[in-house]
């Protein structure tokens, strides 16, 4: 069981470097200022290249678009589950190992161990600077 968090996040980081090509992007063709540098030209082709045009598609004569932005409802599922499971995991270890400490936990809490405040000087035996 201690094993399947880190199992799911390096699976998830397996889905999304697979399905990076799916992501939602309009398919409308690029315009560029003829003033552009070449190297917004190509940071920009590099962005288009990462990922494919979702599209929009037509029912009765309306435009919808992709509510899942393009990455299959089955990976939002298993993103869900592994968010909401991690979760678990991370509040039942913290009630696991988290000693409660307050009056609303313990009958008669004893409080934590302190010791009065002790200057640097007098602590590491410095003469003050002072005269």
């Amino acid at each position: 069981m201690a094993r399947l968090a880190p199992c799911c996040l390096l699976a998830l980081a397996a889905m999304a470097v697979l399905q990076r090509g799916n992501t939602f992007i309009a398919s409308v063709a690029p315009r560029f200022d003829e003033k552009a540098t070449a190297g917004t030209v190509a940071g920009a082709a590099a962005a288009m290249g990462l990922a494919s045009p979702a599209g929009a598609f037509v029912y009765d004569g309306k435009e919808y678009f992709d509510i899942w932005f393009g990455i299959d409802p089955l990976y939002w599922g298993i993103t869900a589950f592994s968010i909401v499971a991690y979760g678990a995991v991370l509040k039942n270890a913290a009630l696991k190992y988290n000693k409660p400490y307050g009056t609303n936990t313990l009958e008669a809490p004893q409080p934590l161990e302190s010791k009065p405040f002790v200057q640097k000087l007098d602590e590491d035996n410095i003469p003050t600077w002072k005269k």
